[in-house]
């Protein structure tokens, strides 16, 4: 028997543009949902071919 695939279908909740500095820039979305999973698509960034995000707190 197969597992059981979870049908997930994404909305967007916001998007969001960050300054190229080191300190926090906290963001947060105007209405809150309840969700089970959260997905961060990162389209840019400043003149380089990598990027990272070094802390997502979701609450």
């Amino acid at each position: 028997m197969a597992p059981m695939r979870l049908q997930v279908s994404w909305e967007d909740a916001a998007a969001f543009s960050l300054a190229n500095v080191k300190e926090n820039q906290p963001k947060f979305l105007t209405t809150f949902r309840d969700v089970r999973y959260v997905k961060i698509v990162i389209l840019e960034s400043y003149n380089g071919s990598y990027t990272h995000l070094a802390e997502l707190k979701c609450f």
